[in-house]
């Protein structure tokens, strides 16, 4: 199963985690020091989780879906 994932911005502190462990789904902003989805935000669930967990700040989560 796929989730769908999302950054928060004023959480984040551009630890890089999220850009090592997906570099086609997030990239760090030298400037703004914010991650940004670069990506296909759709991810398997299990590396979704492992993403969520490795960042430093808490700055992903997922998007629950509607429905």
């Amino acid at each position: 199963m796929n989730v769908t994932l999302t950054v928060n911005a004023e959480v984040c502190i551009a630890g890089g985690q999220c850009e090592m462990l997906a570099p086609d789904v997030f990239e760090v902003d030298e400037e703004t020091a914010v991650a940004t989805i670069i990506g296909d935000p759709k991810l398997p669930k299990e590396q979704a989780e492992t993403l969520i967990d490795r960042c430093p700040s808490g700055a992903i989560s997922i998007i629950e879906a509607l429905g």
